[in-house]
């Protein structure tokens, strides 16, 4: 098993490792002007076996964005940023790898002997789309899938000008996870970008959005949320949909989604054919269905 423990106390982390720390609230010869100005930051690639996993657990305060890739090799790219040189040594990640299992986790604090300890952590992993995803334990937003929506407003030209893209700019459709991806334990909100494989959902005191790609998935479970769902469903998804213990209002914006009461005060409804379930359980705020 390979070790591998990132603070500010390391400086360069283990030979070969493509690691570049930012201090003294500068980032190319730049003053930042930002609260947080001692910053440091990691960036690694590992390689795993077809069907392994990889697991982050334990974000005390940042952000988290996984998103799939057809590469074969995992990228873990972090920063870190606190008021002083010395908070960055509380909180520190320790990478924990086999060929079945990538493990990034927080709290290593051995060296820390700091009270109110204030570091923000804001980590991309960007993962083969075969590969199992396990997120546990975050204080702040995790968006799961690439990213969508409309083109920029602007290009860079050959000589360095900016060109205006037109109005009509094309929409990126972004695609998920084809394996196990699984979210628990989340304060903050979620956004999931569904692709062919299983999703679960738990315990997440925050507002979750799942968007599905695609015509079918391969079962998904949301339980436990104290926000609001709201689930965007294409016109040619395959599933069956089964709802109960919702304690706000379930609101369907999806032309042509037809919702049947169930004998246990939920919902149900066939999705084109029918297929896996998308199961939803213990919602706290409302429901919205949107299908486009």
């Amino acid at each position: 098993m390979r070790y591998v423990f990132f603070g500010m106390v390391l400086g360069v982390l283990i030979a070969g490792a493509s690691t570049r720390l930012l201090v003294d609230g500068r980032q190319g010869g730049k003053e930042m002007s930002t609260e947080f100005s001692e910053r440091e930051e990691f960036r690694e690639s590992y390689r795993l076996s077809p069907g392994a996993s990889v697991e982050l657990v334990n974000v005390p305060f940042g952000s988290v964005a996984i998103e799939p890739t057809d590469d074969e090799a995992v990228l873990v790219h972090m920063v870190r940023s606190a008021q002083t040189r010395d908070e960055l040594v509380c909180n520190r990640f320790v990478v924990e790898q086999t060929a079945e299992r990538l493990h990034l986790r927080s709290n290593e604090n051995g060296d820390c002997h700091l009270e109110n300890v204030s570091v923000q952590q804001n980590v991309l992993l960007r993962v083969p789309r075969s590969l199992n995803v396990l997120v546990s334990t975050v204080s702040g937003a995790v968006r799961l899938g690439e990213l969508e929506g409309r083109g920029p407003n602007f290009v860079n030209a050959p000589n360095g000008d900016k060109i205006e893209q037109p109005a009509d700019r094309p929409n990126v459709v972004g695609r998920g996870f084809n394996s196990t991806v699984s979210v628990r334990n989340i304060s903050g909100p979620v956004s999931i970008l569904q692709g062919g494989g299983q999703t679960s959902v738990s315990g997440v005191s925050g507002p979750v959005r799942i968007t599905f790609r695609g015509q079918g998935a391969d079962g998904v479970k949301v339980d436990g949320v104290s926000g609001s769902l709201e689930l965007r469903l294409t016109r040619d998804l395959n599933a069956e949909l089964l709802m109960r213990d919702i304690k706000g209002e379930v609101r369907n914006l999806g032309s042509g989604l037809k919702l049947d009461s169930t004998e246990k005060g939920g919902f149900r409804s066939q999705l084109g054919a029918g297929g896996k379930p998308i199961s939803i359980s213990s919602i706290n705020g409302d429901v919205v269905l949107r299908r486009d």
